[in-house]
């Protein structure tokens, strides 16, 4: 299937009228409202691709990239729960003590989940312009992206380089002879590295994967591309954002069942708003 990142959404139902030269939505990006109830409607139509794709990538990843995030906690937190309770049956204080190999695995294993993360990212991101183009794809569409799949991986670590330098910086410590409760407490801190650059994706940036996926473009380059196209319009990007947030919130709260609905129709939805943005 060829992909056209330049064309306008291929007769949605009641589609937003598109200005002369691929403008977007009449020289603007689709309102908020619009992109919810047109990529639902492309979603029904199309239920089946973008749950079955769900099922079929999680099902092939789900042992490569937990296996090892599994079996390294399994190793060294199972000594530390059994020492935590050894100290309180005795009266001391509990407190869980990792060993420092612990920490030094953590960077490891965060790019061992990014990479595998992205194996399917482009052909999900294909996928799913394709069914906000109204092309109703099947499954397969998927695994038509992996020649994307070092671009996306880039950029995927690019983002990620805040939160290894946390784990890095705790591991560096952890090598120092810092005790636990220091430990514990940058382990946490750890954890928020990634927040300006989550902020930073939200404002301008979330769409760079569908760059590079449909565009063909590199890590930078579609960065590049994403900033541009959302220039004059990252308050509506954040809205969108929001609402999905929210959306997906309330998915979780059916004992996580509405998930396998609300999660892909977010991807249809962020693909929709993606093909009606503005292209310079």
């Amino acid at each position: 299937m060829n992909y056209n990142p330049y064309a306008s959404p291929a007769a949605p139902l009641q589609a937003p009228q598109t200005a002369p030269g691929g403008g977007g939505y009449n020289g603007g990006p689709v309102p908020v409202g619009v992109v919810l109830r047109q990529s639902w409607e492309l979603f029904k139509a199309n239920a089946g691709a973008a749950i079955g794709s769900m099922f079929v990538v999680g099902f092939i990843l789900a042992i490569p990239m937990f296996g090892p995030v599994t079996a390294v906690q399994w190793y060294y937190l199972g000594d530390a729960i059994t020492g935590m309770i050894a100290t309180a049956r005795h009266g001391g204080k509990p407190m869980m003590v990792l060993p420092v190999e612990y920490y030094l695995w953590q960077p490891l294993l965060t790019i061992w989940m990014v990479a595998i993360a992205q194996v399917f990212g482009p052909g999900f991101a294909r996928l799913n312009v394709a069914i906000a183009r109204n092309e109703s794809p099947g499954v397969g569409a998927v695994f038509t992206g992996f020649g994307r799949v070092p671009a996306s991986i880039g950029w995927a670590m690019l983002t990620n380089i805040p939160a290894l330098l946390a784990q890095g910086l705790v591991a560096v410590v952890a090598l120092a002879g810092a005790s636990p409760g220091v430990l514990q407490g940058l382990g946490n801190l750890a954890g928020l590295a990634a927040l300006p650059v989550f902020a930073l994706q939200a404002l301008g940036l979330i769409f760079t994967p569908w760059f590079i996926a449909d565009a063909n473009l590199g890590p930078i380059a579609a960065a590049k591309a994403a900033w541009r196209a959302t220039a004059r319009y990252r308050g509506e990007s954040f809205l969108l954002l929001l609402a999905l947030a929210g959306i997906n919130i309330l998915g979780g709260c059916a004992c996580g069942i509405g998930l396998f609905v609300t999660m892909p129709w977010s991807m249809v939805a962020l693909s929709y708003a993606y093909t009606n943005l503005p292209r310079t």
